[in-house]
């Protein structure tokens, strides 16, 4: 298989903790490029690729050798009947089949309780699921008993194992974050843990894969139960095609590339600094795994034409000169986000957001 479309695409964003720069961030929304994209998703990409897998000192250049262009295996479209059968196991006593609703036309199988609290997502089209179980005791002066890490972890991964949700190449899958989120009661300053959080994502060629897709989210709470999990996995097809050093941009010309993009947005009065830049591969949910550079950059601007301010700037761009699927960040709505395995925000009490630790 040889791609065919051109790929003059990149997809760049803001990494960090926009949410500290109040002022900066109310100036920023003139420019809507940038604000219209979740820092929870760049920090997903940030994370994958400091933490995934693979031999981080191995450079862009020395790894050309070992890209590879990686397409799914087709897919067969879920049933209602085994979207039921999913969302009443992982649900158990919380799922009423009579709740679950079917959008053909968004290929959504959706359920949510009459109270809200729990609820289950899947794509009809690849088979993407998420689900969440009733939590709100955990926001009050409710003591959850959450297991320690180490323990959560072994939870965790039993939970995919005797689900049959654990990937068939156990090789690729790797632990890229271990984590949680505390919180404080309501009626006093105690920190209490509220979950335990494991993210799984994809190694190829000892690279990490970065993107919405190629990832597994576990959430463990009280007494061990896991109460919240999210599956974007889908089956590499069993051929890969092995690209020539000539279908690759070199280092340098990706280099270039970030650079003109942070003219391109920010404007001449503001300056980059490339800090870093590698090769990883990139699934954005729909047919390829493809090579990509992940370029990390220090960004310099004037805001209101007064203060200088320096902040990290994440550039993922494609790395064939020939891509098959240019690179893409949607919007996120709502229900996007559940899918995304994100919280909802407006269902966290002001007491726990401080503490709240992104997850994925």
């Amino acid at each position: 298989m040889q791609p065919t479309r051109p790929a003059a695409l990149l997809v760049c964003t803001l990494i960090g903790n926009i949410d500290s720069h109040v002022q900066i961030t109310q100036t920023m929304k003139k420019i809507s490029f940038f604000l219209s994209i979740l820092s929870v998703l760049s920090m997903a990409l940030f994370q994958s690729s400091c933490k995934g897998g693979g031999n981080k000192n191995i450079g862009a250049n020395d790894t050309l050798a070992l890209v590879s262009l990686y397409q799914f295996a087709k897919a067969e479209p879920i049933s209602i009947e085994k979207a039921t059968g999913l969302a009443s196991t992982l649900l158990s006593n919380e799922f009423n089949k009579e709740l679950l609703q079917t959008d053909e036309q968004e290929k959504v199988i959706s359920y949510s309780s009459k109270e809200g609290g729990s609820y289950f997502n899947q794509n009809t089209s690849n088979g993407d699921w998420t689900f969440s179980r009733n939590i709100d005791r955990y926001y009050s002066d409710y003591n959850p008993k959450i297991p320690d890490q180490k323990q959560a972890q072994s939870i965790a991964e039993q939970f995919l194992k005797t689900n049959n949700l654990m990937p068939a190449n156990s090789k690729e899958v790797h632990l890229v974050h271990s984590g949680g989120v505390q919180g404080v009661a309501v009626n006093s300053q105690s920190v209490k843990d509220l979950l335990r959080t494991f993210t799984y994502a994809r190694v190829l060629d000892n690279l990490p894969v970065t993107g919405p897709g190629s990832r597994i989210v576990v959430k463990v709470g009280d007494n061990g139960e896991v109460v919240a999990a999210t599956y974007r996995w889908h089956v590499l097809a069993a051929e890969k095609t092995t690209l020539k050093l000539s279908e690759i941009k070199s280092e340098k010309e990706a280099s270039e590339e970030a650079l003109k993009i942070v003219a391109e947005q920010f404007g001449s009065s503001a300056s980059a600094t490339l800090n870093r830049i590698q090769l990883a591969y990139f699934d954005q949910g729909l047919s390829y795994i493809q090579p990509v550079y992940s370029a990390e950059l220090s960004v310099t601007m004037l805001v209101d034409g007064k203060e200088k301010v320096t902040m990290p700037y994440l550039c993922i761009i494609e790395a064939m000169r020939q891509s098959p699927e240019a690179l893409t960040i949607r919007l996120m709505d709502a229900k996007a986000k559940e899918l995304a395995g994100i919280q909802k925000e407006s269902s966290i009490p002001e007491e726990y957001k401080k503490k709240q630790e992104t997850d994925d």
